[in-house]
């Protein structure tokens, strides 16, 4: 296994005024760091390996001890600023905060945080940050680190679904060049509209399905235009963390001359939550080979490989 360096680095005050209780502590305000890993991060993909950056607007939601309702925290392109003001109610007692991403509104409960849709998704690694998910769990008191939330080491933010990316190479010169029109995953319940819930600890956080939900098993991915497989193209897609009773299948379809023809092969059947699965695929007239894939906490494995043959999608 090796760790994906991704972190998100940050101080925030939640107001420039202080209260003195009786007891002659004065309330100070509480201020945040946020991690995930351990270089510049935020929820907007940038790059293969998974290294992010917050963008303007962006907002997380906070818990704290006896609310059950998050304030909301905006991003500016520099400085976060928070909707209400949190103070520490003494010096030695640790206190634990809760927080996600993203934040769409306020007032929202621990027990019902709607997660981003996964229907919509493009295929674009730069899109990724619309679908991206992110809790963060930490306690601590004020004296522990001079009243700074620290999100950090094992307290950093981690992300909740799966990313799946996939790198498809032309390795087949002139003759191997195809149009690729769109492409597939098929799965029971990698794309069901989910809740994240917050329990009593990071083991009993959960995903639930809303409502009676039906099981969406497809998410299908059109181009508007056909993107031309000369060199390589890439392909970005998040799921839910799942178990699967038959593998994950993903279908690429592709024009090659005047043939629409597909191919398609079976990616595994456990991907787990925060997760990348880095999938290469190389390009040869008459097949597609998927030459294995890593794993990184977004945990790196290194897979067997599969080959893709045209149509049937069997493997040898």
């Amino acid at each position: 296994m090796k760790n994906v360096n991704l972190v998100f680095a940050m101080t925030l005050s939640l107001c420039s005024c202080s209260k003195v209780e009786e007891s002659g502590f004065e309330k100070s305000l509480v201020r945040l760091e946020v991690e995930v890993g351990n270089d510049v991060h935020s929820r907007t993909i940038t790059s293969d390996d998974g290294k992010t950056v917050f963008v303007d607007k962006d907002c997380i939601g906070l818990f704290t001890k006896g609310n059950n309702t998050a304030s909301m925290w905006t991003y500016d392109g520099s400085t976060w600023t928070a909707n209400t003001e949190v103070t520490w109610e003494n010096k030695f007692e640790k206190f634990e905060f809760l927080a996600y991403y993203p934040c769409t509104s306020d007032n929202v409960s621990r027990d019902g945080i709607m997660m981003p849709d996964l229907l919509s998704q493009t295929g674009k690694l730069s899109d990724i940050g619309k679908h991206d998910f992110l809790k963060g769990r930490c306690k601590v008191s004020y004296n522990d680190n001079g009243g700074m939330v620290s999100f950090s080491g094992e307290n950093s933010f981690s992300h909740v679904y799966s990313l799946l990316y996939l790198s498809i190479a032309n390795s087949g010169g002139e003759s191997g060049k195809v149009d690729i029109t769109g492409c597939k995953f098929e799965g029971e319940g990698i794309a069901n509209d989910k809740k994240f819930v917050f329990g009593d600890d990071t083991g009993t956080d959960e995903m639930v399905d809303v409502g009676a939900t039906v099981a969406s098993s497809t998410i299908d991915i059109k181009y508007e235009q056909a993107v031309q497989l000369d060199k390589k193209h890439t392909l970005a897609v998040l799921i839910n963390p799942v178990q699967l009773k038959t593998p994950l299948t993903f279908t690429l379809s592709y024009k090659d001359g005047e043939s629409q023809k597909t191919a398609n092969i079976e990616l595994g059947q456990n991907f787990t939550s925060g997760s990348l699965y880095k999938y290469s695929l190389g390009w040869k007239k008459g097949s597609l080979s998927l030459s294995g894939n890593e794993v990184k906490d977004w945990n790196v494995v290194n897979g067997d490989i599969i080959f893709l043959l045209e149509e049937q999608g069997v493997q040898p």
